[in-house]
């Protein structure tokens, strides 16, 4: 299964936790379909350093076309430059 779309969202940082809420627009593929999706989620990171940062990734993939759906919670790893 492949993704094509895009995130947008803001997010909230206090000292060393990063809350951000996001949504996913796009387009999931897989086994020769296409189908238009929504995800709203939202990662709580928290920095290591002034660079790195881990937490999770919770989200939810709703596929209108489809009437399905699936969720997940991933752990993220995340490095400013």
């Amino acid at each position: 299964v492949s993704y094509l779309g895009a995130d947008l969202g803001f997010n909230v940082r206090a000292d060393k936790i990063t809350f951000q809420p996001y949504a996913s627009l796009g387009t999931i593929l897989g086994g020769g379909e296409s189908a238009f999706y929504v995800s709203p989620a939202f990662a709580l990171y928290v920095w290591a350093t002034p660079d790195l940062a881990i937490g999770p990734d919770v989200k939810y993939v709703i596929i209108p076309d489809l009437e399905d759906g699936f969720g997940g919670i991933y752990l993220a790893l995340m490095y400013r430059l």
